[in-house]
């Protein structure tokens, strides 16, 4: 009889954030996002058309009076680091919006120089508005996730993935982030 092993086994961690609503508000956020949109170039790197910033900070946010982004983004690092370990021992690294319209996606790529990569999902996603797909390593296989907004989901960054093309008139909206590990072995 052979033995079965697990091996290479990637995780995906995925949460439900709470926000306190006083500090946050969603559509204040996404009202923030398309404010810093406004007054941010962006960069090219994987959106094909959309919009993706520039690394988001304090000062930015604070100058564009954007606080509901601002608190999101403190409570996005804090429920990090209440979880678990591996979790705790991660550090927010840098920040993000993506902005996909209609016909807008985003290519396969990887988020080298860091432990995870994650995803805050400031609108909801599914199939008809940009699913996020992750790649298995040179096999092809793979999977689609939808989320509702609010939902965070962390991957290992070496892996793979891309947003498939938003077909529909409402704007898809994500915080996407790299951690990395703080903790010396």
């Amino acid at each position: 009889m052979f033995a079965k092993h697990i091996m290479f086994a990637e995780y995906i961690f995925e949460h439900q954030l709470k926000v306190d609503p006083a500090r946050v508000n969603n559509t204040r956020v996404i009202s923030d996002c398309f404010k810093i949109q406004s007054i941010n170039q962006g960069r090219q790197y994987s959106n094909v058309g959309g919009y993706q910033s520039n690394d988001l900070n304090t000062n930015m946010l604070t100058d564009a009076n954007c606080f509901d982004l601002n608190n999101l983004i403190a409570t996005i690092q804090t429920n990090i680091k209440k979880s678990n370990a591996p979790l705790n021992e991660m550090e927010l690294n840098n920040i993000w919006i993506n902005i996909n319209n209609k016909g807008d996606w985003n290519s396969p790529h990887s988020h080298p120089q860091s432990s995870l990569a994650g995803v805050y999902h400031v609108t909801d996603t599914n199939e008809q508005s940009g699913q996020l797909h992750i790649l298995r390593d040179n096999t092809g296989a793979h999977i689609s996730c939808s989320y509702s907004a609010g939902t965070i989901i962390l991957f290992s960054s070496h892996l793979l993935h891309y947003v498939s093309p938003n077909k529909t008139d409402t704007p898809r909206v994500t915080l996407s982030f790299n951690m990395v590990n703080t903790k010396e072995y």
